[in-house]
């Protein structure tokens, strides 16, 4: 069965690290492991690329193989 979660509010500094550190305890809280990942949709800020290097590391997965870009950002950008 997949689920989707919804992370809590970001405090503090919108930057990649405290991203990642959220989304670090919310994987820990569920005792979600990398085999149990799936991808991660994000839009083409730095904070993210930032974000998901720091939990590539911690996490060992291939950010390239899980990240993807989400087409309705991509399309506002277009039109």
């Amino acid at each position: 069965m997949d689920y989707m979660l919804t992370l809590p509010t970001q405090l503090g500094q919108h930057s990649g690290i405290n991203y990642a550190e959220v989304i670090s305890n919310v994987l820990n809280t569920f005792k979600i492991t990398k085999e149990r990942l799936g991808y991660f949709i994000t839009d083409n800020a730095h904070t993210n690329d930032t974000c998901l290097d720091y939990l590539a590391v911690k996490f060992s997965f291939n950010k390239a193989y899980r990240r993807a870009r989400c087409a309705y950002y991509i399309l506002n950008l277009v039109a």
